[in-house]
């Protein structure tokens, strides 16, 4: 080897030697290491190992550093020494920590305090936990827990507090935490908790917080509650509860919060809760109580919140409250209550909010109400009062005042709105008189006033019209006079005015064109005169013009084209004059055009083609000349064509047979000529029609024939035949096919030579008709036979089923109004056959259908009284909806505006008749076709689906080819139907969440708001997301903050319902319980996620309504 071969090698040598000591000085130092941190504050590291620490917040927890320096640990020791640190306190909440948490926590023996809320943690909380037997308090509440509670949990027998609040928890509650003595905070409300609450919690005597609400419990409250001597709050809202409010409760002589809201509870209110003298909630919303208000609640002196709204109590208010001297806030609406208010109430000195709304409560307003300093809110709409409103209301600082739809009288306090801060006055529906009180928008903050249906008179005070913080104003049909004040155009805000049905005169103010935010302006039958200000063009956001029943003169103003947002157009009964303009083919998404009773001149504008929307084009009795033009016939949502009383020529175009969905067509008092088009039989929706006064010819369209309900409709055309009311039509022998009719002295022929022949046939006819009669005639009455509901009966109550008892026409037949001499009225329905087409009903199975349809009962479904099928229709008698349908108070009754609370209830008796259908049915019926006009109203305007019965019968007669085949309407059919054309209970709900969305924005399916942007409801909904933007105007500004709480998470609901995937929408079932959710949390006040626990929360997060 050489020389530096041999120094390569001794280096190589001395270097090994060198690492060899190194890793042995090394292994000497380890054990030292290991003993420098104790077994504890190693198990904490292994607890950060499980968790995702996104902002390194847990960056202390280390080898280096003593427990002194790791963030949120409390160790024994005084930090100095590590050897033996043992960790009593480990506080980690709101440090955005993600991840699970780990079973090593058990090994903690000696932890007595564990937070680790506001955080993102998620899986189970693992069974070691129980092995933690010095454990006093235990919070995770705020993360995204799952699974059940560790039965092991009834070992931690030191536990003081355990709060697991908004989680995503399940299974049931262990019976094991009875054994828990020293327990005194129990929290789990807003998870998914099932079963019952356990009997053995009467065992923690020293509880005094038991908060479960917001979970899916039920059964029976255990009666075992009543031995918490120490309970201060008890809190169950929102779950499925049933039975009665134990009376033992009333043991628990500590309590101050007890809260039942949103269940299922029902008997009598215990008055024995008279004896919790230190109660100060007592909240029993949303259940099924009834008898009375229990006056012993009169002696819970400490009491400052009573709510017991949506029960079922009866009975008078007790005076005994008005003892109650701490009481704040009082909510007793919507129940059956009679009786006055309680002039004793006026002592209620701390009272800030009393709400009575619907009830049947009745009397005056007592004056004595005007001593209560603190009352802001009050809501005693939808009652019986009567008499006037106490004029000492003027000097009280009201926020919102809700009086509307009682029968109050006298005049409206003159100092209205002096004092405090007014921000909603709604007094409609009454009979009010006098005057606008002129200080109403003293404060700047009045945003809402309706006033509506009144008797009120003299002007608009300029300072209500200039009040720049007013966004809506309804104060039509009343007798106001004078000028309309030019000051409303100083208000940028004003988003909707409604001033109808008045007495204004002069002319439409110029200034309402700086009204830049109007998107409702209603100034119609008034006596209003001069030209339409051209300024209105300005107004880009308006969606509603109506100045109809004016003297308003000149023409249409030219530059209306740019009003691009117009649904509707209503300026009839004017005297305007001139062409319409061309102009108004920009706003393709208009809807109603409504011209008629005018001085209109020219021709008719052919540019229909751009008005894909229109539903009502009414230019009748103008002085509009030429042809109808031919692109009228592209108007395919057209349901109204009224071209009356004009000086129209030409021919009818053929191409009118392309409007399917054609209801009235009114030709009649114009110069038209030739033949009806045959086509036009295809108008199979047609149910007003009328050409008469022209001078048509040749024979009526087949399917016109025989129908009796057209017999008036072709008078004054004295070239027509082939009716029953016109002469009939013969061959003019030439072969081509066409027809005349028969020359008068040839009939006269013809009638006499028929005579005698006639008249020796007509007792043999009439007694082979008796017989024949028993087989055209088939008939099913369900229920009381004495109603009297027989097939003359009905032709009699409808004159033969004329077209003035019409009161509805749908896709599956014309509805009829009929009232029988016992003063019982009905609703008809009839489903009009043509020649061969087939009866909906000709089989055993459609009759027995029909029979299972006869013996549903349910709050919310129409009664079916009785069938009867015929030789050329069938009929079917339901009971009669005073209120008529949900799709007409919306959209063609807009003046009848339903408030939050209504449309709440609407869309719930909904969800709760299709749950019957679906769940309760055997087998599960489904409806096919729900939507908005087959949700009827009756008198109280609750929900009722009509239309039952008919679905499966109406299936049966698709076969034939005579109807459409498609199951359901357009907007309201579900995404699936369109590759698996089938549809079940999903279909329905899918359907219902259409409805929802209605409810919730005022607007129809097929608004040109969406068609015109490629969008359905559905999709604009999920696209704009935030309800302030949705929410329909008209309610949105009258809503409460409750309200809007309450609509916000019925659109979740709805896009809930409207998912894509059928199995990812909820049942019915489901979706009533979402529905009582939201009306719960609705009901209290909210939180943030990072505030403290709320009464009631319906999570974001839950998978029932995730979104």
């Amino acid at each position: 080897m050489s020389r530096r071969g041999q120094s390569r090698y001794s280096s190589w040598i001395e270097i090994f030697v060198a690492l060899a000591l190194a890793a042995a000085a090394a292994l000497a130092l380890l054990p030292g290491l290991a003993a420098a941190l104790s077994s504890d504050l190693q198990v904490l590291l292994e607890v950060k190992a499980a968790i995702i620490d996104r902002n390194g917040s847990l960056a202390s927890w280390n080898e280096s550093r003593p427990c002194s320096q790791w963030i949120g640990v409390t160790c024994a020791s005084d930090g100095r020494s590590r050897d033996n640190d043992a960790v009593l306190n480990v506080t980690i909440q709101g440090l955005n920590l993600a991840g699970s948490i780990s079973p090593a926590l058990g090994r903690l023996r000696s932890l007595r305090f564990l937070n680790m809320s506001y955080n993102w943690l998620e899986g189970e909380i693992p069974g070691e936990i129980g092995q933690m037997v010095k454990l006093e308090i235990l919070v995770l509440y705020q993360n995204n827990l799952t699974g059940e509670i560790p039965p092991d949990i009834g070992r931690l027998t030191m536990l003081q507090n355990l709060h697991l609040y908004s989680n995503k928890m399940n299974g049931e509650i262990p019976a094991g935490i009875g054994s828990l003595i020293h327990l005194d905070v129990l929290i789990l409300q807003e998870n998914q908790f099932t079963g019952g609450i356990p009997p053995s919690l009467g065992r923690c005597a020293n509880l005094s917080t038991l908060l479960l609400g917001t979970n899916n419990l039920s059964g029976i409250i255990p009666r075992e509650l009543g031995n918490l001597t120490r309970l201060q709050s008890l809190q169950l809202f929102d779950n499925g509860f049933s039975g009665e409010l134990p009376a033992e409760l009333a043991n628990c002589t500590r309590l101050e919060h007890i809260d039942v809201n949103t269940n299922q509870l029902e008997g009598r209110i215990p008055p024995e809760l008279g004896k919790l003298a230190s109660l100060s909630v007592l909240q029993l919303a949303d259940n099924g109580f009834s008898g009375s208000i229990p006056a012993e609640l009169g002696d819970c002196k400490n009491l400052t919140a009573l709510v017991l709204n949506m029960n079922h109590l009866s009975g008078e208010i007790p005076r005994s409250l008005s003892g109650l001297e701490k009481l704040v806030y009082v909510d007793i609406s919507e129940n059956g209550l009679g009786g006055g208010i309680p002039r004793e109430f006026g002592q209620l000195t701390s009272l800030e909010t009393f709400q009575a709304r619907t009830n049947q409560l009745s009397g005056s307003i007592p004056e004595e109400l005007g001593n209560c300093s603190q009352l802001s809110v009050m809501d005693l709409s939808e009652n019986y009062l009567t008499g006037g409103i106490p004029s000492r209301f003027g000097d009280m600082a009201w926020q919102r005042l809700y009086l509307q739809s009682n029968d109050l009288s006298g005049p409206l306090p003159q100092r209205l709105g002096d004092n405090g801060m007014l921000t909603i006055v709604h007094s409609a529906n009454n009979s009010l008189e006098g005057t606008i009180p002129p200080g109403l928008c003293s404060s700047g903050s009045l945003s809402a006033i309706s006033l509506e249906r009144n008797r009120l008179t003299g002007g608009i005070p300029v300072g209500l019209a200039g009040c720049k913080s007013l966004r809506r104003i309804f104060l039509g049909t009343n007798r106001l006079s004078g000028a309309i004040p030019r000051e409303f155009g100083d208000n940028t805000n004003l988003t909707y005015m409604d001033v109808s049905d008045n007495s204004f005169n002069g002319s439409i103010p110029e200034e309402l064109g700086k009204c830049f935010m109007l998107t409702a302006l209603l100034v119609h039958d008034n006596q209003l005169s001069g030209s339409i200000p051209d300024s209105l063009q300005h107004l880009e956001e308006l969606t509603l013009f109506n100045a109809s029943g004016n003297h308003l003169t000149g023409p249409i103003f030219p530059t209306v084209g740019r009003l691009s947002e117009l649904i509707q157009l209503d300026l009839s009964r004017n005297n305007l004059s001139g062409a319409i303009p061309t102009g108004i083919s920009n706003i393709t998404g208009l809807m109603d055009l409504i011209l008629h009773g005018n001085a209109l001149e020219g021709e008719l504008p052919t540019f229909w083609m751009e008005l894909r929307n229109l539903i009502t084009l009414d230019v009748a009795k103008n002085r509009l000349q030429g042809r109808i033009p031919v692109q009228v016939g592209s108007l395919e949502s057209l349901s109204v064509l009224d071209l009356h009383g004009n000086e129209l020529a030409g021919t009818i175009p053929p191409q009118l047979a392309a409007l399917t969905r054609l209801q009235t067509l009114d030709l009649s008092y114009n110069m038209l000529t030739g033949v009806i088009p045959s086509q036009l039989d295809q108008l199979r929706s047609l149910e007003v029609l009328n050409v008469s006064f022209n001078q048509l010819s040749g024979p009526l369209p087949d399917g016109w024939r025989s129908q009796q309900r057209f017999n008036s409709s072709f008078l004054g055309n004295s070239g027509l035949c082939g009716s029953q009311a016109l002469s009939p039509c013969v061959s003019d022998g030439s072969g081509s096919g066409t027809t005349r009719r028969i020359p008068t002295a040839g009939l006269v022929g013809i009638i006499v030579g028929s005579a005698l022949i006639a008249s020796v046939a007509i007792v043999a006819c009439c007694y082979a008709w008796k017989r024949a009669s028993a087989h055209r005639q088939t008939s099913l009455v369900f229920g009381d036979r004495r109603r009297g509901i027989t097939y003359e009966a009905l032709v009699a109550a409808t004159d033969n089923f004329h077209s003035r008892f019409v009161i509805g026409q749908g896709a599956y037949g014309t509805v009829y109004k009929a009232k029988l001499p016992s003063g019982l009225e009905f609703a008809v329905k009839k489903l009009q056959l043509v020649q061969g087409e087939r009866s909906a009903v000709d089989d055993r199975s459609s009759l027995r259908e029909l029979k299972t349809a006869g013996q549903v009962k349910h709050r919310n479904i129409v009664k079916l009284h009785a069938f009867f099928k015929l030789d050329d229709c069938d009929l079917l008698v339901y009971e009669f909806m005073a209120n008529g349908s949900l799709g007409d108070m919306l959209y063609r009754r807009p003046s009848e505006s339903l408030s939050w609370q209504t449309r709440y209830e609407i869309a719930l008796g909904t969800a709760q008749g299709l749950a019957y259908l679906h769940h309760d049915c055997s087998p599960a019926i489904i409806h096919r076709d729900i939507k908005s006009n087959n949700i009827l109203l009756d008198i109280e305007v609750k929900a009722r689906i009509a239309d039952f019965g008919l679905a499966k019968l109406v299936e049966k007669q698709v076969e034939t080819g005579s109807m459409s085949s498609i199951a359901g309407s357009y907007g309201y059919i579900a995404p699936e139907y369109a590759y698996t054309l089938r549809v079940n209970e999903k279909s329905d709900v899918y359907s219902f969440g259409v409805v929802i969305l209605e409810l919730l924005l005022g607007k129809s399916p097929v608004d040109p708001l969406f068609l015109e942007k490629g969008e359905n409801i559905v999709s604009w909904a999920k696209k704009c997301g935030s309800i302030e933007v949705l929410a329909d105007p008209s309610v949105w500004e009258f809503a409460s903050e409750g309200d809007r709480s309450e609509m916000s998470l019925l659109l979740r609901v709805a896009l809930f319902c409207t998912r894509e995937r059928p199995g990812d929408r909820p049942t019915m079932k489901e979706a009533v319980e979402m529905l009582r959710q939201a009306r719960a949390t609705g009901a209290s006040s909210k939180s943030s996620r990072r505030g403290a626990p709320s009464p009631a929360k319906l999570d974001s997060d839950d998978s029932r309504v995730l979104l």
